[in-house]
């Protein structure tokens, strides 16, 4: 079986300032509903490329078919990324880490600190 998995790009707008809200459609692999913890990250390549790490900015779902990212256009994969025309194929892996504990953080207060694309990890 394949860790690699195809997805395919279904929008990209500007979220904020030097970053890019970049959606992946997964309807139809092994990966629907495996985003079970927010902070979780995936692995992202163009077909037979050289992969990079990226967090999940989108909250998990049960039966969760799309995945957000927040892209910043720096770096050679990144970018390449965020030019493909929509309907356009990536490779994907499963999504991995533990995510962040959240039943420790239930009735507390927290502060979350992040910049950049950094904020993609909090932001589910």
């Amino acid at each position: 079986m394949s860790d690699w998995h195809n997805a395919t790009v279904t929008a990209r707008t500007p979220s904020a300032d030097g970053l890019t809200d970049w959606v992946l459609d997964i309807r139809g692999t092994p990966l629907v509903g495996s985003h079970a913890h927010p902070g979780q990250y995936v692995q992202l390549r163009l077909p037979g490329g050289q992969p990079g790490m990226f967090a999940i900015a989108s909250p998990p779902a049960p039966n969760g078919t799309r995945w957000e990212f927040l892209l910043k256009e720096e770096g050679t994969l990144p970018s390449a990324l965020l030019h493909l025309p929509l309907g356009a194929h990536v490779e994907v892996t499963r999504p991995a880490g533990p995510g962040f504990p959240m039943e420790k953080a239930r009735g507390r207060d927290l502060l979350l600190f992040a910049s950049g694309s950094g904020i993609s990890a909090i932001r589910p």
